[in-house]
Parts: C-alpha cells; structure tokens; sequence
C-alpha cells in the first residue's frame, strides 16, 4: 500500500544494504497488516461513496504498478521512509505537509493509476518534492564510484540521490538509494548523514 500522508506507522526495519535509512526491499505483509498500513493512509477527498470507491480504485492501480515496477527492477520500496520524512515534515513545515499531500492525491496516484508515469520515476520525484519542502538546498545524485551530480528527473536509478541543506550543520535529506549501494556509496551516505557536506564532484 502507498505508504503517504498522516503517518503513525513504526519503521518496517532496515536492509542491510541500507544503514539507518529505514528503506528496505519490497516485504511480503500479511493481509491484516497490510489492511492496518492501509487505514493510516490518506484518500483523495470525496463527499459521496462514488467518489472514494473512485478514490481507493485509483489508488490500488497506482499500488499494483508501482510494486509490479519495484519487483522486476529490483529496487528498494521507499514508502515506509516517506512515510516517517512526512511525519517529520508536518512537524516542521505543516505548509508544505499539505503540499505533500496533495501532490500524492492530486498527482502521484492518478498519473501511476493511469500510466502517465513511469511508477519508480514518479515516486522518487515525490521524494524529492517531500525534501525541497523540508529544507531549502541543493540536491545531489552520487554514482558507484562515488562522484556526485547535480540531480535532475533523468538520472539513472542506480543513483544515491540526496539533498543537501544549505543551512551549515544540516544533515543531509535522503531522496533515494540505488538497489544496491556501492562501497563509495555506502561511505557518501554515512558521511552526509554525519554532518560532512564536502563530495568529490559537487563543487
């Protein structure tokens, strides 16, 4: 299930591939957890049943494309971290929360549902607008020899996308980890999320 909106849902746990960031491979949930994860998620609003079995039916297609994408790539499932960076955002910036959530009811799940994006691309765009309201910065995507670029919607998705706060001192906000991370990858992450900004590359 999209993992979005009001979030009181515990971290599901971490990979081995991936230290302290709460991202893992997509799980196998029994029916009644996936039904409880499912409860703590928002809908689009409707006033009428119509509109939310709409709603929900939107939303599921959106599910089955994106676990179906996550499955034949490989790649980590991100929803249980943005799930815990909205419940931080909404601490800090309860403007851009609602701005958050209404890009993953207005936008992310209709544009999936309907295959006017691309399931993976889509939900690490999402990630990125979920940091660029958190704090204001500069974000980067570090390849597996561990130089960094400037991030733009067309980097590979073998990349290690984070955002860097321009704020002194800010630890760095994760976007997206690669399906697995490179030794120079590993080390990029766990010195940004130590505080040290400085990349080979990044200027």
């Amino acid at each position: 299930s999209v993992a979005t909106g009001p979030c009181s849902a515990a971290d599901q746990g971490m990979s081995r591939d991936s230290p302290g960031t709460g991202i893992s491979k997509v799980p196998e949930r029994p029916a009644k957890l996936q039904r409880r994860l499912d409860a703590r998620l928002p809908l689009p609003p409707s006033s009428s049943g119509g509109g939310f079995v709409h709603g929900r039916s939107l939303r599921k297609e959106a599910d089955r494309r994106f676990e179906a994408a996550l499955e034949k790539s490989g790649s980590r499932d991100p929803r249980d971290f943005y799930r815990k960076a909205l419940r931080e955002l909404r601490e800090v910036n309860p403007g851009g929360y609602s701005q958050a959530v209404s890009h993953f009811q207005d936008v992310l799940v209709p544009s999936i549902a309907n295959g006017e994006s691309e399931p993976l691309w889509a939900w690490r765009e999402y990630g990125l607008l979920i940091a660029e309201v958190t704090v204001s910065g500069r974000t980067v995507a570090i390849d597996e020899t561990g130089l960094s670029h400037p991030f733009d919607s067309d980097a590979p998705m073998d990349r290690l996308v984070l955002h860097l706060p321009h704020a002194k001192g800010g630890r760095a906000i994760l976007v997206s980890l690669p399906p697995t991370l490179s030794p120079a990858q590993r080390a990029a992450h766990d010195l940004l999320a130590a505080g040290k900004h400085r990349l080979r590359g990044s200027g």
